[in-house]
C-alpha cells in the first residue's frame, strides 16, 4: 500500500517545479514522523498495559477505550490529518490547473 501511494505521489509530482516538490516532500516527511510517533506511543502504552504492575492495573481506563487511546485525542489527530490532506490536494489541483493553463497554446 505504501509503495503504491509512493508511486502515485511520484507520478503526480513528476511535472511540478522543484520548489513545489521540495515543499511537498518536506510535508510528507513531517507527516510520516508524526505517524510513526503516534504508532510508537500507542504501542508503548499498550505494552505497559500488559506488563505486571503496568498502568493497566493502576487505572480503570479514565475515559479511554480498550486500546488506551483517548477517543477525543484520536478524533483531533484524524481531523488534523484530513485537513492537511485536503489542503495538499487543493494545492496540487491548483498547481495542475496553472500548469495546464500555461501549456495551452495561445490563440
Amino acid at each position: 500500500m505504501l509503495h503504491i501511494l509512493g508511486e502515485i505521489k511520484a507520478m503526480r509530482r513528476r511535472d511540478m517545479d522543484k520548489q513545489e516538490r521540495f515543499r511537498l516532500n518536506a510535508e510528507d516527511m513531517k507527516e510520516d514522523a508524526d505517524f510513526r510517533k503516534m504508532i510508537i506511543e500507542a504501542l508503548a502504552y499498550n505494552v505497559s498495559l500488559i506488563l505486571p504492575g503496568g498502568e493497566g492495573e493502576k487505572s480503570g481506563g479514565g475515559g479511554r477505550d480498550r486500546t488506551g487511546i483517548d477517543p477525543d485525542a484520536m478524533k483531533a489527530l484524524e481531523s488534523g490529518q484530513a485537513e492537511r490532506a485536503r489542503q495538499r490536494v487543493t494545492s496540487n489541483n491548483h498547481h495542475h490547473a496553472q500548469q495546464q493553463h500555461h501549456q495551452q497554446p495561445q490563440q
